[in-house]
């Protein structure tokens, strides 16, 4: 049975790239519930048998990326030398459980098939969200979605225009840490909220990616080779002393020893924030501020 389904979705056409973004809708399957809606996102590859849960800031744009690599798409070699979101839209359109009905899927999840996923600290993701949303500079210095999104919470939508490229981590945290996971950006939801309620084969974690995805090769016999995409270098000589949670984008840039490394941006107050709002994660995968 699962093989029939397989067979039927290699038949179908892959989604062209072009004006990609405007067909972002287009999915071939639509009797999901909202319940296992999370589900429809999972990536799954039937050469080497197996599924992956993307985690936004989990390394997720890299792994796709080799993921795409590894495929048998005939357009992928101008494909990897594309932005890294359209990338994760083709693949997302082409290869997530979003292609077959829920029951074809539930087939899929149940078989045999390797799941893995990668966590991290979320006291680090925030970081690394803050830092690569707010504090790097995006094409014309566009200010991105979740900065205008903070702006509105801190200083009420008549005034967020005037802030919204000015907001610390402070400012993000308290946005984050008040906004349900419902409603959020997809890289400050919790990440369990992505896992579907599966139980995986393999959980790795950020702290240990390149020995995880060696063991993830092994299993699955398959040459992985991870690029790097989106990649956060910090600075290792800022001061322990310093606080630089209440710093403006703009300042954070101008720093001379470069990012901060990620304790340099919580206070006692913000770690227990950030501890509440994340305690499912904390509990699920064993996480403390280190």
């Amino acid at each position: 049975m699962l093989e029939q389904v397989i067979n039927k979705i290699q038949l179908l056409p892959l989604v062209e790239t072009s004006n990609i973004l405007p067909r972002i809708n287009v999915k071939l399957a639509n009797d999901w519930d909202k319940e296992h809606g999370m589900r429809k996102k999972l990536i799954v590859n039937h050469e080497y048998r197996f599924i992956y849960c993307p985690i936004h800031k989990n390394a997720s744009s890299s792994i796709i990326k080799a993921i795409l690599n590894i495929s048998k798409s005939n357009r992928k070699e101008k494909l990897l030398n594309s932005s890294r979101n359209t990338i994760r839209t083709y693949v997302d359109l082409n290869y997530s459980l979003a292609n077959y009905t829920y029951a074809q899927a539930v087939q899929i999840i149940n078989s045999d098939y390797f799941k893995f996923v990668i966590v991290r600290n979320p006291w680090t993701r925030l970081v690394s969200t803050y830092l690569n949303l707010f504090v790097r500079l995006f094409e014309n210095n566009q200010v991105t979605q979740l900065a205008k999104d903070s702006a509105k919470y801190i200083y009420g939508e008549d005034n967020f225009g005037k802030y919204e490229d000015s907001i610390s981590f402070a400012q993000f945290v308290q946005y984050v840490c008040n906004t349900d996971d419902q409603y959020i950006d997809p890289h400050c939801k919790s990440q369990y909220f992505f896992l579907g309620g599966l139980k995986y084969d393999f959980i790795g974690r950020m702290e240990n990616l390149s020995h995880d995805l060696e063991y993830i090769k092994n299993r699955l016999n398959l040459s992985l080779e991870l690029p790097k995409v989106n990649k956060t270098d910090y600075s290792t000589s800022s001061d322990i002393n310093n606080n630089y949670s209440t710093l403006s984008p703009s300042e954070l840039r101008s720093l001379k020893t470069g990012f901060p490394s990620y304790k340099n941006l919580y206070t006692p107050e913000l770690i227990d924030l950030v501890a509440q709002r994340y305690a499912k994660d904390l509990e699920m995968f064993g996480y403390e501020f280190v």
